[in-house]
């Protein structure tokens, strides 16, 4: 094999590599941003005890920063009081229309399985703890799109 043809096949991977990186970050940026949640009627009592543990704050926003704890997620803001500091909440894509948003201590939390449906968000929130064998609640979520309040906007991390 040539250099010229070896060097063209580089070229080509290099490209090709670019057009999926700008394709990951077009994504990306289209689902940042801040969204208000709302919780619908949870399954049945926690296990926990706690509702605190479980219930995703009102207001988040995605963000595009790299979660450092968990290198395959980015950042979520705000974190659940409750939760305290021993875990970064993140989110990640699941599919190309779907994410996964968390919340934990390590012990207790809440996950979002999302859909993106245009400006909005629908799926489901589950409340987990480490505790085996319980049935864990789950509640409908759905979160529409709003202007990042100043508390939460880029600079208030």
């Amino acid at each position: 094999m040539s250099r010229c043809t070896t060097l063209a096949g580089v070229l080509g991977l290099a490209v090709a590599v670019t057009g999926v990186n700008a394709q990951a970050a077009s994504r990306l940026s289209s689902i940042a941003g801040c969204y208000s949640m709302t919780v619908g009627s949870w399954s049945g009592p926690f296990p926990s005890g706690s509702a605190d543990y479980h219930q995703p704050p009102a207001i988040i926003r995605l963000d595009t920063t790299k979660n450092v704890r968990h290198a395959e997620y980015y950042n979520v803001v705000p974190n659940v009081p409750k939760l305290g500091t021993r875990m970064l909440p993140g989110w990640h894509f699941r599919s190309p229309d779907s994410l996964g948003v968390f919340w934990s201590s390590g012990f207790a939390g809440v996950t979002l399985d999302l859909v993106v449906r245009s400006d909005s968000l629908v799926g489901t929130a589950q409340a987990f703890t480490d505790v085996m064998g319980l049935v864990q609640p789950s509640a409908p979520v759905f979160g529409v799109r709003i202007p990042c309040p100043k508390e939460l906007a880029k600079s208030a991390n």
